[in-house]
């Protein structure tokens, strides 16, 4: 990151007007970042730590925790063609321990769609240690909701048709059922 500075306890100090860029990289952030991340085209962004503002960028992935988890940040934009990887590893467990949450200190602006695009939430069943799982207390026969982001700040731009979900990693016959991103207030939900 051009006009970075490390600081002690995996700490990094962006300097005004600076901003960490992504292209086709891995970043996966378990201390403090302040300042802006974008994660552009080929990224995966991720990690349980505090990151300053993030921008999703077409083609960047963002993930909440380590597989799964709880990450904070700043105020963050959903662009059109970015993603959010959502894992998960009991269906009926605890947002941000058995399944990814997003919160956001400030605000969610969704502008997918301004362009003709969408935001892709995409679903993994996945373990700690990043390895496709089953979910033993899934029933396809069940309703599920999962709460997914929060934005202090309230959330701008929704639209459900602004959202696909990518289920491909979510490795449970379905029986029919889908998945949804409902808005809730300050909150976006997962329901299948």
């Amino acid at each position: 990151a051009v006009g970075s500075k490390a600081a002690p306890g995996g700490r990094i100090d962006l300097a005004a007007g600076h901003s960490i860029e992504l292209n086709g990289a891995l970043l996966v952030n378990n201390g403090t970042i302040n300042g802006t991340t974008n994660v552009h085209y080929g990224s995966l962004a991720k990690g349980a730590g505090m990151y300053g503002a993030v921008n999703v960028y077409e083609g960047g992935v963002f993930e909440a925790g380590n597989s799964p988890g709880t990450v904070h940040t700043g105020a963050t934009t959903w662009n059109a063609g970015g993603s959010y990887l959502v894992a998960m590893d009991l269906a009926s467990g605890v947002a941000g321990v058995n399944s990814g949450l997003w919160l956001i200190d400030g605000a969610l602006a969704i502008t997918a769609g301004a362009d003709g695009g969408h935001f892709t939430i995409r679903v993994a069943t996945l373990d700690q240690a990043d390895q496709a799982i089953t979910l033993a207390d899934f029933n396809p026969h069940h309703d599920y909701s999962w709460l997914i982001a929060s934005a202090s700040g309230g959330i701008a731009g929704y639209a459900p048709g602004l959202f696909s979900v990518d289920s491909r990693g979510f490795l449970h016959p379905r029986a029919g059922g889908h998945f949804s991103v409902p808005q809730s207030g300050k909150l976006l939900m997962l329901h299948f």
